[in-house]
This record gives structure tokens, C-alpha cells and sequence, in this order.
């Protein structure tokens, strides 16, 4: 269940995010075609919400909408220029020398950072067990 500090952070901010039932089918497509599991939280959340309007205070990148069909030339762009396994998808774009990354293996995200490469390459580790507490903590900016 997508938790209610995040609908809230929507609502307060007066901000449409439900996804239009138009836009529904095609939105589910494009999830399992990224190889996301029905079952998982990014699964729940950009099957019924518009990521692209998510809250961010932390004057970070934006939240891309991976349930959009743009997905697909972001995706190829990240692993042809980092190398990237295709487990990970950009959460958000690599304007500022790193970027936000969901593992549809593990469901957990990542922090990339461009300056630490060759670690990340070698293994990475993840910095959000889930992609709610990622998600919990991009909306609130006191959360460390």
C-alpha cells in the first residue's frame, strides 16, 4: 500500500498525481516490459500515480515517470553510457553527475554517483532497502 505521507505530500501541495485510467493500460504495459514485478512497490506506485509529479524539496533531480514510453531511451542512454546492468532503471536523470537507480531484482534503490564509477560497477550497494523508503525520504527533506 503506497503510504499515506506520500498521497499527502501530493494533496497538500494541491498536485494532480493519480494516474488517468486512459492512461492505465499503457502505463502497466511499460511496467512489465521494464521487468518489474506486479507484486513490487515501484510496480504499485507508478501504476497509480504520475511520478513525474512527485514533491521534491530537496532541489534534487526530478523523479522521471517510468511508466511513460520515454523510459525506454533514458534506459538505453544509462546503459550505453555507464555501462550499467539492465536490472537497474533510472528513477531520475544523470543531470547532476549521479543519479537515482531501482534494481527490478532486489526492488531496492541505489544512489550513483559518476565520481564513485568504478565502485559501483564492482559492487553495488544499495542506499534504500525498498522503493517506498527511498520515496519517503526524496518528499521530506529532514530525513537524513
Amino acid at each position: 500500500m503506497i503510504p499515506n505521507e506520500i498521497i499527502k505530500s501530493f494533496e497538500e501541495n494541491n498536485i494532480p498525481y493519480k494516474r488517468n485510467e486512459s492512461d492505465k493500460e499503457s502505463a502497466l504495459k511499460i511496467l512489465e516490459q521494464l521487468g518489474l514485478s506486479n507484486s513490487s512497490e515501484a510496480y504499485e506506485y507508478y501504476s497509480q500515480i504520475y511520478g513525474g509529479n512527485t514533491i521534491n524539496p530537496r532541489a534534487i533531480d526530478e523523479m522521471l515517470d517510468i511508466a511513460d514510453e520515454d523510459i525506454f531511451g533514458t534506459l538505453d542512454y544509462v546503459q550505453e553510457r555507464y555501462e550499467i546492468s539492465s536490472d537497474f532503471i533510472p528513477l531520475t536523470s544523470d543531470q547532476a553527475e549521479g543519479m537515482f537507480l531501482l534494481n527490478i531484482k532486489d526492488n531496492k534503490v541505489y544512489d550513483f554517483e559518476l565520481a564513485d564509477y568504478k565502485d559501483f560497477i564492482d559492487d553495488p550497494k544499495p542506499r534504500w532497502d525498498s522503493f517506498y523508503s527511498f520515496l519517503l525520504w526524496y518528499i521530506n527533506p529532514e530525513l537524513k
